[in-house]
C-alpha cells in the first residue's frame, strides 16, 4: 500500500530574507519507505545529513512568485530500520527526582521489556494531554500530575528511554485518521519507538491519552489512521554555507535565516492514496540526480 503527500506552502513569501528553504526527506520507519519525491516552485540546490543522525534534508530556493509544493510518495509497510536506533543517542537529562523514581521502579527487572513498560506505564499514570506546556512536563511530575501536548510527552518519554538504555526513535510528522476521502494536516505530530530483541514496536502514548484510552502495549492500531514520518532525531543540527542552524525536528519545511535563524514554513499536508498521485512526481533516483546536476 501507498500514500500520496502533498505539501503545500501557504505562504511562500513569509520570510523575504529567507536564505533557502531545507524540506525533510521523510526516513524510513518500519512503517514506510520514501518512493518519491519532487518539488514545484523552488530549486534543489544540494542534499544534506544532519550532523548526528539519520536525518536528511533537500536545500532549495524558492522560484520569486511561485507557489513552492512538494510531492512525495510513500511505500507504507516495510522492514523495521534496526541502524537506525544506534544513531539515537542524544537527550535532555531528567530532573534527579524524577530520574531516582524512575530509578527505584526499574531497579527489580533486568527485563529491557519490562524497562520499557515500566517507563510507559510511568508516563502514562503521570501524564495528560492538553497544549504546549510553558514548563517541562518533566520539572511538573515533581508537582503531580503533568499536563503537555505531544512534543512534551514524548520528550520526555524518549529521554527515559534513552536514559535507561531502552533502544529508541523519536519521528515527527503527519498523522492522517482513517478516510474514504483525502484528508489533511495543518500540524505536526510525533510519537516513538523502540528495537527490542530484533523487533521494532512503536508507542504513541500522547494521542492515546488525547483519546481518553491510554494503552500500555506497543502498536498503533488501536489509534488507526497513519503515522507518516517526516524526520527522525531530535535537536537536529545541518551545517550549510558555513553555518549551523538547530531545530529540535523537521517535521514540517523549515526557512533558513541569517546569523543560523530558522523559522518553520506555514504548510498545509494533503493524504491521497498512491492511486492519485501526479505524473511528475519523479523516482527517488532521478531526484538525487537532480540534486547532484543542481551542485
Amino acid at each position: 500500500m501507498s500514500l500520496h503527500l502533498t505539501v503545500d506552502l501557504l505562504s511562500p513569501a513569509e520570510c523575504p530574507e529567507n536564505i533557502g528553504l531545507l524540506v525533510p526527506v521523510p526516513p524510513e520507519t518500519g512503517l514506510q519507505s520514501l518512493e518519491k519525491v519532487t518539488i514545484a516552485g523552488a530549486e534543489v540546490i544540494d542534499r544534506h545529513h544532519a550532523v548526528s543522525g539519520h536525518q536528511e534534508a533537500l536545500l532549495v530556493l524558492p522560484r520569486r512568485g511561485q507557489p513552492i509544493v512538494i510531492n512525495y510518495a510513500l511505500k507504507l509497510g516495510g522492514k523495521s530500520p534496526a541502524g537506525m536506533f544506534k544513531g539515537q543517542k542524544s537527550y535532555t537529562a531528567l530532573p534527579d527526582a524524577v530520574s531516582e523514581r524512575l530509578q527505584r521502579l526499574l531497579n527489580n527487572t533486568t527485563s529491557i521489556s519490562e524497562r520499557e513498560r515500566l517507563v510507559i506505564t510511568f508516563a502514562a499514570d503521570n501524564f495528560s494531554y492538553g497544549p504546549r506546556a510553558e514548563i517541562p512536563v518533566a520539572a511538573q511530575v515533581l508537582c503531580g500530575l503533568a499536563s503537555g501536548n505531544c512534543v512534551d510527552i514524548n520528550g520526555f518519554l524518549i529521554s527515559a528511554m534513552l536514559q535507561n538504555n531502552i533502544p529508541a526513535c523519536y519521528f515527527a510528522g503527519y498523522y492522517f485518521p482513517d478516510s474514504d476521502r483525502s484528508s489533511s494536516a495543518d500540524g505536526m505530530h510525533c510519537w516513538i519507538s523502540t528495537y527490542l530483541d530484533g523487533a521494532q514496536r512503536h508507542w504513541d502514548l500522547p494521542y492515546s491519552l488525547k483519546l481518553g484510552k491510554p494503552t500500555l502495549s506497543p502498536g498503533l492500531d488501536h489509534i488507526g489512521g497513519h503515522h507518516v514520518a517526516m524526520s527522525t532525531g531530535m535537536d537536529l543540527t545541518f551545517e550549510v554555507g558555513g553555518s549551523a542552524f538547530q531545530t529540535h525536528y523537521l517535521a514540517q519545511p523549515l526557512w533558513l535565516l541569517p546569523a543560523g535563524r530558522v523559522q518553520t514554513a506555514s504548510v498545509e499536508c494533503h493524504a491521497q492514496p498512491f492511486s492519485t498521485v501526479r505524473n511528475d512526481t519523479i523516482p527517488k533516483n532521478e531526484a538525487l540526480s537532480q540534486i547532484q546536476n543542481n551542485l
